[in-house]
Formats: structure tokens, C-alpha cells, sequence
């Protein structure tokens, strides 16, 4: 998913522009496959950077809050992920690829997703002799998400309110929901169909206020899927 900025990550966890970022990553959200998934940062600056990678757990509260639950020395016992490498020396206009690993604990429900923040932190790696051209550099990382979906899809289980402007969805699943929203003309151009097009993911226990722009707000077609679209659910 290179071009994230198409997808809605309905976490209420908001990311800053990357426009002038020499930093760059190719997706803020990625879902386990047989356990794995990759991230890749490249850099566009001419002096190296040195990744630092760090893991947060995500858990979801009674009152549908987000709690981060950092890795650290004295949890390592409950560690579940791990990056490969760990960190990493990027060079210049060169990219790295950071292989991220699910191993599940005895404690885990197959039942339930897990989810996770890998946050990639950069600072400039600089050799003998070698210095920034500006006097103040700001070290822009990324903190994309890392989902392992329930070993089966569990059924749907929600609550949709729309006023016309926004539809609030409340997921009272056991497992993430995917909800695509589209609003397009039937003759709309192809290359103007993003405008009114939008997608979201949607943890389980959450609720969560989806704004719909002017040109989504007619005609506006809801799906609603599990992650192997074994429910699926339209309106």
C-alpha cells in the first residue's frame, strides 16, 4: 500500500505531512501474512541515516482508548514482535528493508487481532569529516501499524450512525473491520475517482467519527468486511 495517503487509518492517531520529509516509508498500516510483514524506509537526503526501531503493543481499553504499551528490558518476557534488523544504517538515496515478525505467546486468542506500532526513528549517521549542510535538522520517523488478524474471520458486529456529513461506526467485534465507502457518479473519469472514494480500518472496540467530503456525501455506498472477506455487509 505505497500510496497510504488514500486509506483512512481509523485509529484517532493522526500523522504529520511527509511532503518534505527526506525520510520516507511505503505504508502506515500492514497486516500479517504467515506471520510477517515488511516496511521500507528510504532515504532521499545525501548523508546516511541510523534507524532505531521500537515496538509498542496496542491494547483497546473498556472505553474504546487506545494504550500503548512500549517494549522495554523489563517486559521482554512478553515480547511478541521483533524487527529484523533492529537498526539499520540507510544510505544515501538508498532504501532498507525491515522485516517485522509475529511470535505468538500461549496467553494469546487466535479469536482476536493483535496490533502493534513500529515506530522507525532516524538520525543522521555522520563519518569523520563529514557535517550537516543546515545548522538545524528535524529527525521525522514514522510510526506505522502493524496488524495480525484472529486466525478466522469473526463475524460482523457494529452500529452505523450517518447525519449526511459523517457516519460514526462503533465495532463491537471481535476482530477489525474494513469499511470502503464510495460516492462516485456513475460517469466519474477514472483518474478523479479517489475523490470520492475512501477506506477505513477499524479496530475492534472502537468508535470512531468518519468525515465524508461534498463529493461523497450523495449516493454514498457502504461495505463492510472482515479481514478475508468471509463477512461482508453493504448498505
Amino acid at each position: 500500500m505505497n500510496n497510504f495517503l488514500k486509506v483512512t487509518i481509523v485509529f484517532f492517531v493522526y500523522f504529520g505531512s511527509t511532503a518534505n520529509a527526506s525520510i520516507k516509508i511505503n505504508s502506515m498500516i500492514a497486516f500479517a501474512e504467515n506471520n510477517t510483514t515488511e516496511f521500507t524506509i528510504t532515504n532521499d537526503d545525501d548523508y546516511r541515516q541510523f534507524i532505531n526501531v521500537q515496538i509498542r503493543e496496542i491494547k483497546i481499553s473498556e472505553q474504546g482508548k487506545l494504550v500503548k504499551i512500549p517494549y522495554t528490558r523489563e517486559n521482554i518476557d512478553v515480547w511478541s514482535v521483533s524487527s529484523t534488523p533492529a537498526r539499520g544504517i540507510v544510505e544515501p538515496n538508498a532504501m532498507k528493508v525491515f522485516r517485522v515478525k509475529y511470535e505468538p505467546l500461549s496467553s494469546h486468542d487466535d479469536n482476536r487481532d493483535k496490533i502493534y506500532q513500529v515506530s522507525f526513528i532516524p538520525t543522521p549517521y555522520l563519518g569523520e569529516g563529514e557535517s550537516l549542510n543546515n545548522s538545524v535538522q528535524i529527525a521525522v520517523g514514522f510510526s506505522p501499524f502493524f496488524i495480525v488478524p484472529s486466525k478466522t474471520d469473526q463475524p460482523l458486529s457494529y452500529e452505523v450512525r450517518h447525519n449526511g456529513k459523517a457516519i460514526t461506526i462503533h465495532n463491537s467485534g471481535k476482530s477489525y473491520i474494513r469499511a470502503a465507502f464510495e460516492g462516485c457518479e456513475n460517469d466519474v473519469l477514472k483518474r478523479e475517482a479517489d475523490a470520492c472514494k475512501k477506506t477505513a480500518y477499524i479496530l475492534s472496540g472502537r468508535q470512531v467519527d468518519i468525515s465524508l467530503p461534498e463529493s461523497m456525501q450523495k449516493g454514498l455506498t457502504v461495505k463492510l468486511s472482515t479481514h478475508n472477506f468471509k463477512y461482508e455487509h453493504e448498505f
